[in-house]
């Protein structure tokens, strides 16, 4: 497996949980230590932002950087607190890292270029969230699972 890639297993929808927003505050200082200047931004984003919305329960944070490349740059520091780098299809305008190497993941990092970040609409988002459920569900299907009414709780 490439490194940083883990099958996801258990994949579930947690109530809403007020300790997110504390969880990604906490994370969001971890990582603007490790990159000092670097990070112009650091946001947390995804469905654990969204107060009262049940999500999966891994803290998504955005953090935007002058230039992707060299991505050694924020790549080392961020494995210095135990992300790994996942190779991905838009891995050029948004390199992906999680935390730890194997599901469940407590965080996901996704790194953008600060004037690009704009670009990243709810659209694309939205395109992005919905190719990783699809390629989960097959995956899922394919090794067997049946999906229930109870597992199709999107909220939209």
């Amino acid at each position: 497996m490439p490194q940083g890639t883990a099958l996801v297993q258990g994949l579930h929808i947690a109530p809403y949980d007020p300790g997110w927003p504390v969880a990604s505050e906490l994370e969001r200082e971890r990582i603007a230590g490790a990159l000092g200047k670097l990070a112009r931004r650091i946001d947390h984003k995804g469905s654990t932002a969204v107060p009262g919305l049940e999500a999966k329960p891994v803290i998504d944070i955005q953090v935007s950087v002058e230039q992707l490349e060299p991505m050694s740059a924020y790549a080392a520091p961020l494995a210095a607190l135990g992300y790994f780098h996942v190779p991905h299809a838009d891995g050029a305008v948004c390199p992906f890292f999680h935390r730890p190497r194997v599901w469940p993941h407590t965080h996901h990092v996704h790194v953008v270029e600060a004037d690009a970040e704009d670009a990243l609409s709810r659209e694309s988002y939205a395109k992005a969230k919905s190719e990783f459920i699809e390629r989960v569900v097959q995956w899922a299907l394919s090794d067997g699972h049946q999906f229930r009414q109870q597992d199709a709780r999107v909220r939209w």
